[in-house]
């Protein structure tokens, strides 16, 4: 026993010597000749493909490598737009239908086997790349989350569209009237309408230059070997445990700016003004899932960045704007800002049990399989004809009872937002950080009505009742007896994820609803909503662009899965609205007007039919180590670890600081192994006596 003991103890006070106390792996050894950046994401990405860029991680690491014709000046506010790859703003014709392109020269895709023509060196960027890549994001056999940017908006691509909704491969030879490249460095662009976004939607990665070879080089694996033109090349990809990208030593000429705000200068954000991007050797992107162990990682000095989780509110923060001493005196600098994002619970409108389908929509929907099932009959395809017919008779006999089935299902909605409790939620998960949700639109932003008020956002567990028994749920049992029960997807498998599906669940117990709680990794959860097998879920959008139609566009029937509209809601009187005010334009008074009018008339329909529960718009905060360099939150760009630095001499010092060896510990168990050892032989010598 004394023995095992021992054995015991030594191995413990190895761990807690001079080099294991700390309990943490230095991140930085070997890297005492570069500038590293280390920070963490809480999930593995599900891919680099520009077209699947729908999620912020997606589009974070994507913006790092692959680069589209605009991107936003990171300094200066109010938001604004200047070319990337793209050589200057774009000439447009007096009817704003025609939008030309000059593209950059001398641009080259970083090296990389697909470009075996050239012996792997990466090949110029052109104007037929931007053709390629636009025709990518409208075919359907991509996958692509992010078609409803160029969607009824550019000549010819709706068809192209529609085209590759067949069996056969996507010609990509067919040409699109709105889409061409007069000559090897301009391309043109002409639309149906006017599109007043159109810029700021240039600038998103779904619209990323792609070369033609990678994609038929690597095929299926595509998605894991991104070659784009950006500033980052991915270097290694260990999944679920850490991604690291390099600079791109064939990077072209990219400066860091020389204007911000006047703030920026004491800052010490112009101190790299004018030097050549980007200032970083190389980003290491630790896969951290749990909140806390990356907040421990982030004292010790071995993240540059982090948020502040719910739990450690109070070693961080003294009050909702001033850091707590222990932060000072590490000298962190805090960020604090408006999250330009909603966050929600979907229903899925296509669910039987709690979703809406228009009679209108019913209408057209039995048109459309009707004409599909005698185009199947006519190719000899009877089965499917005979499922086609069957569905469309289905339809046909539910039409009458429609408007009544729906009426029920939106009160089940309403009733559970009414149950949803924000106030408190506020308290546990958000340490005061945010504000109820009343619409779609968050506070502050572009198209925001600060009178609004969502009659279902109050917390009201009668009411809810009520309208829970008017739908034939009393209780939340049904006139079957059987109790109304419903799934919730997760996203990830992270503690605070867990606890705010847990909390819903207790939160719609009190309205007798049972929940099911579905676990998913990201990847899954995703796969789910394009698949359309989620039936309730939580997640949130941030605003990609400055304009309120980015949020309503959430709503948009023709934008359903796998396009944002993951709720898959329909309703023809806020479609015929929002078509109207998406060619607003907010620079045209008269225009302006008009299309806020019409924001309010959509804001009152999409709370009324309740395909969310709008929770809760956050405050931001975020927390930076003194060494690091250049950080400014941007609401819209994704490409700014380019302008990032450290100080790694600074940061090698403060870290061995912060995780000086505990020796005392080391002490006192030396101290009972000596004692344990010197009782042992004590027992021997008796023994031998």
């Amino acid at each position: 026993m004394l023995l095992r003991l021992m054995a015991v103890l030594i191995f413990v006070g190895l761990l807690c010597g001079p080099s294991g106390c700390a309990g943490m792996a230095n991140p930085y050894i070997g890297e005492e000749t570069l500038i590293v950046l280390h920070y963490y994401i809480s999930q593995d990405p599900k891919g680099f493909d520009p077209v699947r860029s729908s999620d912020t991680l997606s589009s974070t690491l994507i913006g790092q490598i692959y680069e589209p014709l605009y991107q936003y000046a990171y300094l200066e506010r109010p938001y604004k737009i200047e070319p990337c790859l793209a050589e200057s703003m774009p000439e447009i014709s007096p009817d704003k239908l025609t939008y030309t392109f000059k593209i950059k020269k001398g641009v080259y895709f970083q090296d990389d086997p697909c470009f075996s023509q050239n012996g792997g060196r990466g090949r110029e960027l052109t104007a037929d790349d931007f053709v390629y890549s636009f025709k990518r994001l409208a075919d359907v056999k991509n996958s692509p989350e992010g078609y409803w940017i160029f969607q009824g908006y550019i000549v010819g691509m709706d068809e192209f569209h529609e085209a590759s909704l067949s069996e056969t491969p996507t010609d990509y030879s067919k040409t699109i009237e709105g889409l061409k490249a007069l000559d090897r460095y301009t391309l043109q662009i002409k639309l149906t309408k006017p599109y007043p976004r159109l810029l700021w939607v240039l600038t998103m990665p779904y619209t990323a230059a792609v070369p033609r070879e990678a994609v038929e080089y690597y095929k299926e694996e595509f998605l894991n070997h991104p070659v784009g033109t950006g500033p980052f090349r991915l270097a290694r990809w260990d999944h679920w445990h850490k991604i690291v990208l390099e600079k791109n030593p064939t990077y072209r000429d990219d400066f860091y700016p020389t204007k911000g705000e006047d703030s920026d200068l004491e800052r010490g954000l112009l101190a790299d003004a004018g030097k050549k991007l980007p200032l970083a050797d190389r980003v290491v992107l630790t896969v951290i899932k749990q909140e806390q162990p990356a907040w421990l990682y982030f004292l010790s000095g071995y993240l540059d960045i982090s948020g502040i989780p719910k739990d450690s509110w109070n070693t961080a923060m003294s009050s909702l704007t001033q850091l707590s001493p222990q932060m000072e005196e590490k000298k962190v600098r805090l960020w604090r800002g408006r999250d330009f994002g909603v966050y929600y619970v979907a229903f899925n409108m296509n669910d039987p049990l709690i979703g809406m389908k228009h009679p209108d929509v019913c209408k057209r929907e039995i048109i459309e399989k009707r004409k599909l099932a005698d185009e199947a009959e006519k190719l000899g395809k009877s089965e499917e004809a005979q499922r086609l017919r069957f569905e469309a008779d289905s339809l046909e006999k539910e039409l009458p009872f429609l408007e009544e089935k729906n009426l029920k299902r939106k009160k089940i909605r309403q009733a559970m937002s009414l149950a949803y409790n924000r106030l408190e939620r506020i308290k546990i998960f958000a340490n005061g950080r945010a504000e109820p949700a009343q619409g779609p639109i968050p506070p502050e932003f572009n198209g925001y009505d600060p009178n609004f008020r969502n009659p279902y956002s109050e917390f009201n567990l009668e009411k809810a009742r009520q309208l829970l028994a008017e739908a034939g749920y009393p209780d939340g049992v049904g006139s079957d007896g059987k109790r109304l029960e419903l799934n919730f997807e997760t996203t990830g498998a992270s503690t605070t994820t867990q606890q705010n599906a847990d909390f819903f669940r207790q939160e719609m117990k009190k309205l007798g609803i049972t929940i099911n709680i579905n676990q998913n990794t990201w990847t899954e959860f995703q796969e789910k909503l394009r698949t359309n097998r989620a039936q309730i879920y939580g997640l949130g959008w941030i605003a990609d662009y400055p304009d309120p139609e980015n949020f309503l566009q959430l709503f948009y029937g023709p934008n359903k899965s796998p396009n944002p509209n993951n709720a898959n809601y329909e309703n023809p009187e806020y479609d015929r609205l929002y078509e109207e005010m998406a060619v607003l334009s907010d620079f045209d008074p008269e225009e302006s007007r008009r299309k806020h009018e019409i924001c309010r008339q959509m804001e009152k329909i999409v709370t009324e039919d309740c395909p969310w529960i709008f929770g809760l718009t956050y405050w931001s905060y975020t927390l930076v180590q003194s060494w690091h360099k250049n950080f400014k939150p941007h609401a819209f760009a994704y490409n700014t670890y380019k302008y990032h630095s450290v100080d790694p001499a600074l940061r090698r010092k403060l870290s061995i600081e912060w995780n000086k060896p505990t020796m005392f510990l080391a002490y006192v168990i030396l101290a009972i192994v000596l004692t344990i050892a010197g009782l042992f032989f004590y027992k021997l010598k008796k023994q031998s006596e």
